[in-house]
Parts: structure tokens; C-alpha cells; sequence
């Protein structure tokens, strides 16, 4: 199911009511694609409210901070099972790990990062 109301639609009160919204509910996902879309609205670094740069900085922390979680506790359930010498556990676990860690890089940081400068490339 697609996110509604689409970010897309959404102009930069709208977003910044639904990411303070999606903070609220901890869908932290939800929450930076609605602070993107300010973003590419043309708002640039310098003209982000105080607010703004908060929630995109507190977005982005918390999505990476579950991602990091996720890949730590995958992580550890492989090394158990190949302490314990069930490959076919250590292979399963390893090919999710490899899912899990996919999504990750698609986070487009560059473009967090490029919000704090002064100017947008």
C-alpha cells in the first residue's frame, strides 16, 4: 500500500505536518520521505526552519539506528549458528543479511548532507 497522503502531493506545511506526524507514530521511513519532499520542493540548506533541520536530522538518525540494529542482531544469529555448525541456519541467515543490507544503500545521503551546506548541488 502506498503512502497517503503521497508526499508528492504534499506542499511543504502539509509534509512538515505529516513528518511531525510520522515522528509521532515512530515510522520514522514515513517521516523522511516527507521532510525529501521539502527538500525537493527547492528548499535549500540555509532555508530549512530550525524545525525542519531537527526532524530531517532526528529522520534520517533513527531510520539508519533501526537498519544498524537489524544487521547487528542478523549478524550475531549467523555467528551462533556457525559456532554451533548448522550451515544450513549460517546460509539462510546470511542470504537475509545480504536483503537486509540492500536496502540500506539506498538511502540517498548525499542529499541529506547537501540540505546542511549552504548551497544545494
Amino acid at each position: 500500500m502506498a503512502l497517503q497522503p503521497d508526499p508528492s502531493s504534499c506542499d511543504r506545511a502539509n509534509a512538515l505536518y505529516m513528518a511531525k506526524l510520522s515522528e509521532q507514530a515512530e515510522r520514522y521511513d514515513d517521516m523522511v520521505k516527507y521532510m525529501k519532499r521539502i527538500v525537493a520542493l527547492g528548499v535549500k540548506g540555509d532555508e530549512l526552519s530550525v524545525e525542519e533541520r531537527n526532524l530531517l536530522s532526528v529522520g534520517y538518525k533513527n531510520m539508519m539506528s533501526v537498519r544498524r540494529t537489524a544487521w547487528r542482531t542478523i549478524q550475531s544469529h549467523q555467528d551462533q549458528a556457525e559456532q554451533n555448525g548448522q550451515a544450513d541456519e549460517a546460509s539462510l541467515t546470511s542470504q537475509y543479511k545480504e536483503t537486509v543490507t540492500a536496502v540500506s544503500p539506498s538511502i540517498n545521503l548525499f542529499r541529506v548532507t547537501s540540505c546542511f551546506s549552504k548551497t544545494n548541488p
